[in-house]
């Protein structure tokens, strides 16, 4: 007599999830040993999201067992919780093993952005075309202004292409541009020489912060995770590697949490650097400064390859017109203009 102890729905949700999973036995001796190249992550997260036995499923089908001695073992959906809820601490196992596989990826999540906005933070120091620009920027602004203010904050970046001249209509931008190529031809792409900040620009940083906080919290619970399964498993083979695993990550995220906290140090330094006051330096959103600083090197970039091509073309049409009207004759191997 077939074991069916499941209504219809959850017992098509198991089959499904069991059709590209090994058989049942072979996922808890996996499970067991957390031998990943009997299940992928993915396999761990579908078991754990949607395919854990409850106490009642496997108190019905441990009951429909014993009344059932001759039952077939056909690998059915009640088979396969029957199998996992033979599992002491199926579920700690589980989420052990994820933040295991998980670690790498989620720290590095964490520490990447936080490299970025420190070395774009130096790269912002050591660029000539963003001082060039900032310096030129000012120059206009007061004589614009008829004033002589010590600087401006970097949202009137946001302004540069809204600014127009009352004769052509050209953009404050194209002008700074035409003044940056002029007094400083040694001058370059500032949107490759702040990569890093335009990398910093796509960054959630309130999220980096919740994800600090949620590998700490996650690797706390794989702590107690590991001691659960340590009390009804003392045969539990990988306890001393995953223990030191553990260990491990605990110093590491500890070392991210330092780093975490001197790089935004810097960066309030780094504001101040800049001219802005210690209120106002904690005020500023990171994400916002940069995407700023991000959309303004990208339009700058784009203007200066738009003038450099009209002033070629500019250039291209005064040597044609110095041609115009004459007649090339050759006599021997040399040539001669003659007037037509």
């Amino acid at each position: 007599k077939k074991l069916e102890v499941l209504d219809q729905k959850r017992s098509n949700a198991i089959n499904i999830g069991l059709v590209h999973l090994p058989k049942p036995n072979a996922i808890k001796t996996a499970i067991m040993n957390m031998d990943s190249s009997v299940l992928s992550r993915e396999d761990i997260e579908k078991i754990l999201t949607g395919m854990i036995p409850t106490e009642e499923e496997i108190q019905k089908i441990t009951e429909l067992r014993k009344a059932n001695n001759d039952a077939n073992s056909n690998r059915t959906a009640e088979t396969f919780l029957e199998t996992m809820g033979s599992i002491s601490e199926l579920q700690s196992r589980l989420k052990l093993w994820v933040f295991k596989l998980d670690y790498d990826a989620l720290e590095s999540e964490i520490s990447d952005p936080l490299y970025d906005l420190k070395k774009g933070m130096d790269e912002l120091k050591r660029s000539k075309t963003f001082k060039f620009i900032l310096s030129t920027l000012l120059s206009v602004g007061n004589f614009l202004n008829n004033t002589s203010a010590p600087g401006f904050t970097i949202d009137y970046l946001t302004k540069v292409t809204e600014v127009k001249d009352t004769v052509y209509k050209h953009t404050l931008l194209h002008h700074l541009v035409n003044l940056i190529i002029d007094q400083f031809p040694v001058s370059g792409d500032l949107y490759t020489e702040i990569s890093s900040i335009v990398r910093c620009s796509k960054i959630d940083w309130e999220d980096v912060k919740d994800k600090l906080d949620k590998l700490e919290s996650d690797c706390k619970s794989s702590r107690n995770h590991l001691i659960a399964i340590n009390k009804h498993d003392p045969t539990f083979l990988n306890k001393h590697k995953i223990s030191d695993f553990l260990t491990s990550t605990m110093k590491r995220i500890c070392i991210v949490k330092i780093v975490y906290k001197r790089v935004f140090n810097r960066w309030v330094k780094f504001l101040l650097w800049l001219g802005y006051t210690v209120d106002e330096a904690k005020n500023i959103n990171v994400k916002q400064f940069c995407q700023t600083l991000s959309e303004f090197a990208l339009e700058f970039r784009t203007m200066k390859e738009k003038v450099q091509n009209a002033r070629i073309k500019k250039q291209n049409m005064k040597e044609r017109k110095k041609t115009r009207g004459l007649m090339i004759v050759q006599v021997g191997h040399s040539v001669r203009w003659l007037i037509g």
